[in-house]
């Protein structure tokens, strides 16, 4: 429980270097129920978490709803890449563009 409560804390922090993959998959026992729940609610409330390695899910409702976070968090990511790509190229064309701005002799 302290993984996930840490994660959910942590929600309102900076995501440039943040965790983007965690694994709790292979351990000695079975994740208890309320455990996968906290899990995924912390990966919900984080979108850079983009994979959450859980091993089998026995549980049909945790199975669907990793499948909907980790696709949600997906797109989140993707959508975040393209907004950063517009931004560097709307900086790079007020700057002359063509990127041989450095001229070196």
């Amino acid at each position: 429980m302290q993984l996930a409560e840490a994660l959910l804390a942590d929600a309102e922090g900076s995501c440039e270097h943040a965790l983007s993959d965690l694994s709790v998959a292979n351990q000695r026992s079975a994740l208890s129920t309320l455990a996968i729940s906290r899990l995924l609610d912390a990966m919900a409330s984080r979108t850079v978490i983009v994979r959450l390695g859980l091993g089998n899910l026995r549980d049909d409702g945790a199975r669907k709803r990793h499948q909907q976070v980790t696709m949600a968090n997906t797109e989140a990511k993707r959508v975040r890449r393209q907004q950063q790509q517009q931004q560097q190229s709307a900086d790079g064309d007020g700057t002359g563009g063509g990127g041989g701005t450095g001229g070196g002799s």
